[in-house]
């Protein structure tokens, strides 16, 4: 899966990554955000919203912080940004990563990270991938949430080591889900030099 890389994740040092057992409240909480992303974007034509990331995956354990993929077509990016920061978000830009927008959430209690995604990008190929991958093999599932508790559970020195102990299991993901070789090593290229 593709990380934020660059502005603050870069910077974190001395850190400890919160990981929970699946909580099945996390779908609910998806519902009721992509409801309000769908009254603030009435209109906006070929709209697609995803829960992607390892809270959408029923069993497995995650950083209980949602990713949320808005997609539409190239065109639509800039009014979709436009209309979200009307209602609290802020454009934080591509961050490395062509075709996904990632936008800062408003303060609530609703943890997640929204990112806005050309339709067809590869990005959102890879996060739909992987989630479908996981949601379908219980032993990779069982594989990857077992390494992010154990993740959960040490002081880490930044970012990059907690994404570093996912890469073995990641590789696993990315060797299953339809895409060339080509497209794994630009998701590789798009994320830190330990991942994938």
């Amino acid at each position: 899966m593709t990380s934020r890389t660059g502005g603050c994740w870069g910077m974190m040092l001395g850190m400890r990554v919160t990981v929970r057992t699946y909580d099945p409240q996390w779908p609910r909480d998806f519902e009721r955000i992509k409801l309000d992303l769908e009254a603030a974007l009435r209109g906006v034509n070929q709209l697609r919203i995803e829960h992607v990331g390892s809270t959408s995956v029923p069993g497995l354990a995650a950083k209980p912080t949602l990713d949320i993929d808005v997609v539409v077509l190239a065109e639509a990016v800039p009014l979709v940004i436009a209309l979200l920061t009307a209602i609290g978000y802020q454009n934080e830009g591509e961050l490395g990563i062509p075709g996904r927008h990632a936008l800062r959430s408003p303060a609530d209690r609703l943890a997640r990270h929204v990112y806005v995604c050309v339709d067809g990008c590869l990005a959102l190929a890879n996060h739909v991938a992987v989630r479908d991958v996981l949601r379908g093999d219980p032993d990779l599932r069982a594989e990857y949430g077992n390494a992010k508790l154990a993740l959960g559970d040490r002081e880490l020195e930044d970012i990059n080591e907690y994404l570093a102990g996912k890469s073995a299991v990641l590789a696993k993901i990315l060797k299953r889900v339809d895409l060339s070789d080509t497209e794994r090593s630009e998701i590789a290229r798009m994320n830190p030099p330990t991942l994938d």
